[in-house]
């Protein structure tokens, strides 16, 4: 994170932050800053239904974006999402619109040749991180950075550099209360 400016300690300010929602006006930018991976030809990125058993996924990044690629999502009050991709020139590569997004409890996933990662560990195998959240510093501040890992936990390098997303606009979903029996629900 220190080639784009960021000035923490990846090793002790990471966050357990996992899910996230849409700000009250329902814009959001999300910017594609690193891929340092050998599929990042190969991987897309998009959002995600945190709450869902079996999640639908909706495309942010496809595979060709790069570094520097961007999208302005727009979080809709009934479950819609628009997403305008754009490349680091600021061109415009296309526009989506999804519905069924809830955009208070959304989670980040990633996929690619070696599977789907998401950012709520309990998703991923042996429910170990595929992605880590820290808070930006600086000129960053009130953003945040969301740090992926394309290969399974223990067979990766666990570097965490392999698609790192800049997010403005967005905040950490609230943690709530459950019961066990809430939780195992979400598995079945």
């Amino acid at each position: 994170l220190s080639s784009v400016g960021e000035h923490l300690n990846t090793q002790t300010s990471q966050l357990d932050l996992q899910t996230w929602q849409a700000p009250v006006s329902g814009n959001a930018t999300f910017s594609l800053r690193i891929e340092i991976a050998g599929y990042a030809r190969s991987n897309s990125v998009g959002v995600y239904n945190a709450a869902a058993t079996n999640p639908a996924r909706f495309l942010v990044f496809p595979g060709a974006a790069a570094r520097g690629w961007y999208a302005t999502c727009v979080f809709g009050s009934s479950g819609q999402l628009t997403v305008r991709l754009y490349d680091s020139h600021h061109v415009l590569q296309g526009v989506t619109n999804y519905t069924g997004v809830d955009r208070d409890n959304f989670g980040f996933y990633l996929e690619g040749p070696a599977g789907t990662f998401w950012s709520q560990d309990a998703r991923n195998s042996g429910g170990k991180p595929q992605a880590l959240a820290y808070a930006g510093t600086g000129s960053y501040t009130g953003k945040w950075w969301e740090c992926f890992e394309d290969l399974p936990f223990g067979s990766s390098d666990v570097d965490f550099q392999d698609s790192i997303l800049l997010l403005e606009s967005v905040a950490p979903t609230p943690v709530r209360s459950g019961t066990w029996s809430a939780l195992k629900a979400l598995y079945r």
